[in-house]
């Protein structure tokens, strides 16, 4: 049998920061932010780059959800 993993895409950007984001920091960094979808897609380019495990269509949804609830 194979269990379910993180390795599943999660199509919540919610779920996204609290899943992979909060694997090395505390989500709360992210929180207190606001940042243009721009320099979020530098920082979330960064931390794939440091090894956080996102495929393109979850940055997307991550980049989205972080813009829209955190965003200037």
């Amino acid at each position: 049998k194979v269990a379910a993993t993180t390795e599943t895409p999660a199509l919540d950007g919610a779920a996204l920061l609290e899943t992979r984001c909060s694997i090395c920091h505390n989500t709360d960094r992210a929180k207190q932010s606001k940042r243009t979808r721009e320099h979020w897609d530098s920082t979330v380019s960064r931390m794939i780059r440091k090894g956080a495990k996102l495929t393109d269509a979850e940055k997307t949804v991550l980049l989205d959800y972080l813009s829209k609830n955190y965003g200037q």
